[in-house]
């Protein structure tokens, strides 16, 4: 299979990104941040990893009421590894401001991934075929993102 061959493009590609992230990250001057995004990354994809193996039907293994459960569990447990980091953000001052406008652009974004993870599992309603139906998700998921990310993180802090 030449896709997964060590001298494809994709094999080059993901060499390429990890070389420059490690680069990235060995010049950060704080290593406890280092440490919290490498943290975040792998609580991440940890949460992927459930979706993958949780809630689509092709890797689980698991029943229908059961593997909701499994699901539920899991991201539990990573939010609960994740309020581990409270203190650390706190001395960091990295908490910001929060409004009714951010609170309902978290809701929407959890909407939108909880009702793209119930259409993705139930093979009657989602009927387009596997690219259509990822890109969709994307095309949704991706404007409320970028608002969110440019409403918490971009926009100035007022009164500072």
């Amino acid at each position: 299979m030449a896709f997964w061959s060590r001298d494809s493009f994709w094999w080059r590609v993901t060499r390429v990104l990890k070389d420059k992230a490690i680069e990235r990250a060995l010049k950060f001057k704080d290593t406890r941040y280092t440490a919290l995004l490498v943290v975040e990354f792998i609580l991440s994809m940890i949460i992927v990893a459930s979706i993958v193996l949780w809630l689509d039907h092709r890797y689980n293994a698991v029943e229908f009421p059961f593997n909701i459960l499994l699901f539920g569990l899991s991201l539990y447990a990573v939010l609960h590894f994740y309020n581990y980091t409270a203190i650390f953000r706190r001395q960091r001052a990295m908490k910001r401001a929060t409004s009714f406008r951010i609170f309902l652009l978290e809701f929407l974004i959890f909407a939108i991934i909880a009702v793209g993870g119930y259409v993705y599992q139930d093979p009657a309603i989602n009927t387009l075929p596997y690219p259509l139906n990822f890109t969709l998700f994307l095309v949704i998921l991706i404007p409320v993102t970028f608002i969110y990310i440019n409403e918490k993180f971009l926009k100035p802090v007022h009164g500072h």
